[in-house]
């Protein structure tokens, strides 16, 4: 990664981390709304259907009352029990929906994160090797002065003898 384009690439990741924590606010929102919902057709539902008998059971004992009157009771409660179903399939399709975008978010989600992992690994590993070049030229420059010390040593030790040769040779002769 160059230097120069990692702030551009941080800040398109948090962008990018924003838009997912809107999705989910988005996503949480939509899960209240459909349980609220839920909530008031499990209530309304039932009432209807329920008035809708007692309606039309009355309605039945009563002679004055029509073949029309009775018939269109009739047509009522079935467009009630049909309203039902819709809403029941409705719901369904609904959650389905919510549960697509549910995972959709959470994989998008774990994409960023491993993105995020291996930049972060990345730029460990940049560290580590830049530390290890540095301690490896200290122990280089150590390693080189010792050389140089060494040969210094031996040098001196080379001139020692050849004086101490040197001057046994002169006694000798």
């Amino acid at each position: 990664m160059c230097p120069d384009t990692a702030p551009e690439h941080r800040l398109s990741q948090q962008e990018e981390s924003e838009q997912i924590a809107d999705d989910t606010k988005s996503i949480g929102e939509k899960v209240k709304f459909w349980e609220e919902q839920d909530k008031i057709n499990q209530v309304l539902i039932p009432r209807v259907i329920r008035q809708n008998e007692i309606l039309t059971q009355h309605l039945e004992h009563h002679p004055d009352i029509s073949d029309i009157n009775k018939a269109s009771i009739r047509a009522l409660a079935q467009a009630t029990r049909k309203y039902e179903e819709h809403v029941k399939e409705a719901l369904a399709v609904a959650k389905e929906d919510l549960l697509k975008e549910v995972k959709s978010a959470v994989s998008e989600s774990q994409s960023a994160l491993r993105r995020d992992q291996e930049s972060a690994i990345k730029e460990a590993s940049s560290g580590l090797r830049r530390e290890f070049n540095i301690v490896a030229n200290l122990i280089s420059a150590k390693l080189n002065r010792t050389v140089v010390t060494l040969t210094a040593v031996a040098v001196l030790t080379a001139i020692t003898y050849i004086v101490l040769l040197s001057l046994l040779l002169v006694d000798i002769l």
